[in-house]
């Protein structure tokens, strides 16, 4: 078998791939320099069981092409390669457009098909506004989980479904500037066309029909599991690019969640050149097969096609690049610079973490390399922070569960986790990992996303006391993270205290915790919360929409959306960089015996005071002005005393709360 590098010679970078209709005429290439025939097995548009026709291909070195004048428009296909060796495989066409619906038969050996299709790209691209000015919200979101319990839509979990329940406003409501949908490329573990809610005890392990997206199928094709017909393959194409219209029709972006560190299983790329796409086996691996190889010319042409199709062909917004710490520096160069071609503010961030299987000056790696093109890193520092690190326990404390050792990385993140800052508190940190950028776009900070505990189930396990006090350290929470500068991020269901109630029906239900210290507010019948959910029930993952209540729509929904408008409408949080944060920033006191942060902002637009108290003592200081946000709901604040476990920002030189 040729090496990998004998492949890289002969990497084409102009062939337009798949399945293509120009003219009249489908043009299908198939990139694969050293098989000894490739064929074209196309199957009916109504029985995709049925071969209709086999078509051998045409070698014009280094791709397999056919041309086919036939109407073959909504049928399906496979590759049939016949490999160097003289081994014989089925393949699924890496550039699969769309794919017939697709049922994993809990098996990893089903080969998807793709289809033909002949879809339109978007004729004019929605404008962003400028990605810095202010920095975007986001709002991390499962299609399925948003409608999946609801009873007032046609198809629960679909496209469709988020247009039925206004979602798009729902989100303006809240001052959301974008949508990042968890991913719905393809994925494996699926039968698409079981569409059955799944509610608690109806899950199966491992083959429970639920899946958050994270096993790749196919880069190009949608999932039909969102659609309202899996077995049409226009179906999830036209119903996902409605969905982004109706989405910009209320000005909110959109974000693709993407995972190009892996696949399900390396042999749905394996089948059509084995051993090319991925890198060799090492002791640091995405999942359990070896990495994709993004720093291979035509692996790396995968990604940067896919990404374009999506945004030429669907008008999407941006990308979250799953574990983009396995993907090299140069690709996420390539193709932040050919995006921004297409779209100058698209935006792009991942999980930059120091975990890889390539030198870490070869990627990008939070604490080890920043980057000028605004790629920015998820910032577990502000995470672990402020509610503690999600590391399988579950427990890690972070500042809002009283272990004020996280502190001082805390601290960091107020200054914007720059590495240039003149006046710093004694007591920040100063690592690295800690202090690692003096570009503000290149952080995204969360408290809770998909994976790990919801900040409601964090809170209501780790801090004591009634219904109240318990709300009052999650608009804590929500505070000292909206409280900081970059892109901000929230898990689906926030505003409505989203929980996630164990089913030991699903997958890793073990994966659960239980304090004597939480309460069920929501008459669940349950305190025990699971941490993660990829594929567990519908009862456990979705939205309780009717948890959003008269008393939850003030106490929280309303302080987020006040809170998101502030962050966005005034510069106080949308500074740019190191330079900006030095001029701006002023602490008045810090103590991390006391638990006390007491700093100021001042922009052009005038100055704030920020005071975190995490302690159970008053903190007293002197300041005119008026207090715009307070997290107490009992003892509200008063100038001049700062309550126990209470965060507060005091407009300190107007009389009323109004910045815009």
């Amino acid at each position: 078998m040729k090496k990998w590098e004998q492949y890289e010679e002969l990497a084409d970078l102009s062939t337009k791939y798949g399945a293509n209709l120009i003219e009249g005429t489908w043009n299908v290439n198939l990139w694969h320099p050293f098989a000894q025939q490739v064929d074209l097995i196309i199957y009916d548009k109504n029985n995709q069981e049925e071969i209709i026709e086999t078509i051998k291909g045409t070698f014009d070195s280094p791709n397999w092409t056919w041309r086919i004048t036939k109407d073959i428009d909504g049928y399906f296909y496979h590759y049939k390669i016949t490999q160097e060796d003289g081994s014989t495989n089925l393949a699924l066409d890496p550039y699969a457009k769309s794919m017939s619906a697709f049922d994993w038969k809990g098996k990893n050996t089903e080969i998807g098909k793709a289809a033909f299709v002949n879809f339109e790209k978007t004729n004019k691209l929605f404008k962003l506004n400028e990605i810095t000015k202010p920095q975007p919200i986001i709002y991390e979101a499962h299609i399925r989980d948003l409608t999946s319990l609801r009873k007032d839509v046609a198809i629960p979990g679909s496209f469709n479904a988020l247009k039925e329940i206004k979602f798009a406003e729902h989100l303006k409501e809240l001052n959301i500037t974008h949508v990042q949908f968890l991913p719905i490329h393809n994925c494996y573990a699926l039968n698409e066309k079981n569409k059955s809610i799944l509610l608690k005890g109806d899950g199966s392990g491992w083959n429970t029909n639920y899946n958050w997206g994270y096993d790749p199928h196919n880069y190009f094709s949608i999932n039909g599991w969102y659609s309202t017909n899996p077995e049409n393959p226009y179906s999830r194409m036209k119903e996902f690019k409605n969905l982004v219209e109706y989405m910009h029709e209320n000005n909110i972006k959109v974000i693709n969640d993407v995972v190009y560190n892996h696949l399900f299983h390396n042999s749905i790329l394996n089948n059509v050149i084995p051993g090319y796409y991925f890198r060799k086996g090492g002791e640091i691996k995405p999942v359990d097969q070896p990495a994709f190889a993004s720093e291979r010319k035509m692996a790396r042409r995968i990604i940067v096609d896919s990404l374009i199709h999506f945004v030429e062909t669907y008008d999407v917004d941006g990308f979250r690049f799953d574990l983009s710490c396995f993907t090299d520096r140069k690709t996420i160069e390539i193709l932040t610079k050919k995006l921004r071609k297409i779209k100058p503010n698209i935006i792009l961030h991942g999980e930059a973490w120091p975990w890889s299987d390539i030198p870490y000056e070869d990627g990008l790696i939070k604490g080890h390399s920043d980057n000028e093109f605004d790629f920015a890193y998820f910032n577990d520092t502000t995470r672990n922070s402020i509610k503690g690190e999600d590391d399988g326990d579950g427990f890690a404390l972070g500042v809002i569960g009283g272990n004020l050792k996280e502190f001082p990385n805390y601290l960091a993140s107020i200054i914007g986790n720059v590495k240039d800052f003149k006046e710093a508190p004694s007591n920040i940190a100063t690592g690295k990992y800690e202090r690692f950028t003096n570009n503000t776009s290149v952080l995204l900070n969360y408290t809770a996303c998909h994976d790990g505990h919801t900040m409601w189930d964090k809170v209501n396990l780790t801090v004591k006391g009634d219904k109240v006090t318990k709300f009052e350290y999650y608009r804590q929470v929500v505070m000292m993270q909206q409280f900081l500068q970059g892109r901000s991020l929230f898990l689906e269901g926030t505003e409505m205290l989203y929980t996630k109630p164990n089913d030991i029906s699903g997958q890793d239900y073990e994966r659960v915790h239980k304090t004597d210290l939480a309460i069920d507010i929501f008459n669940l019948g349950t305190t025990e919360f699971n941490e993660n959910t990829y594929k567990t029930t519908d009862y456990v993952n979705g939205l309780r929409w009717e948890n959003l209540t008269e008393e939850i729509k003030r106490d929280i929904f309303a302080f987020i959306s006040e809170i998101n408008k502030f962050k966005l409408r005034t510069s106080f949080f949308n500074l740019s960089n190191s330079e900006e944060i030095n001029e701006s920033y002023t602490f008045n006191y810090v103590s991390m015996e006391k638990g006390v942060i007491d700093f100021n902002i001042k922009t052009s637009e005038g100055k704030i005071r920020i005071i975190h108290n995490f302690r159970e003592e008053k903190y007293i200081y002197e300041s005119s002005g008026q207090i715009i946000f307070d997290n107490k709901l009992k003892n509200k604040n008063k100038i001049g005393i700062a309550e126990p476990n209470s965060t507060i920002l005091i407009n300190t030189k107007k009389s009323d709360r109004s910045f815009y």
